[in-house]
C-alpha cells in the first residue's frame, strides 16, 4: 500500500431556513482559540458557497440574517455560557439586541454581539417581504 494525496469535496446544494454556524473555538490538543472572528448581524449571503447545479443557486433568497449568538468564556475544563439574541421590535422595524447571562437579561448594542467569546451563529433565512 502506498500513500495517495486525497481531497474531499462537500457540495451545499439547499440551504435551510436557520442556518447554525459552530466557530472553531477549542484546539486538537484542549486549549482555547480566542482569535476574534469577523460575522455578518445581516445579509449573509451563502450564494457563493452553494454548488454550481440546482438546488438554491437559482433562488434569491440565499440571504441570511443573524438572530442569536452563543457565546464560551473560560477554557475547556471550566468555561461559561451566555447568549444573545435579537428581538424586531416590528415586523419592519429596528431589530434591539439583548445578552442572557444566567438570570440576567440586558438589552445591548449591536456593536456589543460581536466578540471573541461567539461559538456557535444563528442565522435565519431572509425571505422577501410581500409586496
Amino acid at each position: 500500500k502506498t500513500s495517495q494525496q486525497a481531497y474531499k469535496v462537500m457540495n451545499i446544494i439547499r440551504l435551510p431556513e436557520v442556518l447554525i454556524l459552530t466557530i472553531k473555538r477549542f484546539g486538537q490538543r484542549g486549549g482555547k482559540i480566542t482569535a476574534f472572528v469577523d460575522f455578518p448581524l445581516e445579509g449573509l449571503d451563502m450564494a457563493p458557497y452553494l454548488a454550481k447545479f440546482g438546488g438554491d443557486l437559482e433562488k434569491e433568497d440565499t440571504v441570511f440574517d443573524l438572530f442569536a449568538v452563543t457565546n464560551h468564556h473560560g477554557t475547556l475544563g471550566f468555561g461559561h455560557y451566555t447568549a444573545f439574541a435579537a428581538r424586531a421590535s416590528a415586523p419592519s422595524g429596528p431589530t434591539e439586541w439583548y445578552e442572557f447571562d444566567d438570570s440576567r437579561v440586558s438589552r445591548v448594542s449591536k456593536e456589543d454581539v460581536q466578540t471573541s467569546a461567539a461559538y456557535v451563529l444563528y442565522y435565519k433565512r431572509r425571505r422577501p417581504s410581500a409586496m
